[in-house]
């Protein structure tokens, strides 16, 4: 399996579309690895300073932290000043990352995190982190991007075969503006392929009744922005 986010191409040389599985996110614009799982790690400190967490962690399964990768923790006691053991975020957004990468003790480092309270020094706790595992974009090169078909087979039962279909447009780093396309085919061919959904903007868009034996999405335009990245899904 490709670690890095691959775009179209209907050569017959190429690996067949993978297809779309009903209820399971398909990534045509950068990539999700669902064989690595979601990163899993003692907290060891706990300290803040100007509304800045920073937690010490020992990873014990998947890869190490990255910034704007999620943590929720758990279990530690330390008290800010909300008067709780508010250490125990949900959900907060990583914003800093250090260490993990230096053998023999690349397992073992601290993350940062926004949070409000007086400022505390480091202190020894305990706890547990988990992080989900992000979904690595596609930098938006060149003058268009069109990224990796998917076939859509058919399901018993649905009188015309036709298929409701999500799509949705994510930018970590945003370009000043872009033009985005979900587009169909019958054959994986470049040229069989026809727009069906058109975007600006990101977020999710919902069609009702595709009918296709292929799905892609496409951006057309785009321009400014630093580095632009881009994450485009598909959902039947």
């Amino acid at each position: 399996m490709s670690t890095t986010p691959q775009t179209f191409s209907s050569s017959p040389f190429s690996p067949p579309p993978a297809a779309l599985i009903a209820g399971q996110v398909a990534y045509s614009i950068g990539l999700f690895n669902r064989q690595i799982p979601p990163t899993k790690a003692y907290v060891t400190s706990v300290a803040i300073a100007s509304n800045v967490a920073t937690f010490g962690l020992t990873v014990i399964e998947g890869n190490a932290p990255i910034v704007n990768q999620l943590i929720s923790v758990q279990g530690t006691q330390t008290t800010t000043s909300g008067g709780a053991p508010n250490f125990n975020v949900v959900n907060g957004t990583i914003t800093g990352v250090s260490g993990f990468t230096t053998s023999p003790n690349y397992n073992t480092g601290t993350v940062t995190v926004a949070l409000t309270s007086t400022n505390i020094s480091t202190t020894t706790d305990a706890g547990l982190a988990i992080m989900p595992v992000l979904a690595t974009p596609l930098l938006l090169t060149g003058s268009t991007v069109t990224g990796i078909a998917f076939s859509m087979f058919s399901m018993s039962g649905l009188a015309s075969n036709s298929r409701d279909v999500g799509w949705e447009i994510e930018t970590p780093s945003a370009p000043s503006s872009f033009t985005a396309v979900l587009q169909a085919a019958m054959t994986n061919t470049d040229a069989d392929y026809t727009t069906v959904d058109t975007t600006s903007a990101t977020g999710q868009r919902t069609l009702i009744g595709v009918r296709a034996c292929y799905l892609r999405i496409k951006f057309t335009a785009f321009s400014g922005g630093t580095n632009p990245s881009a994450l485009g899904s598909i959902l039947v």
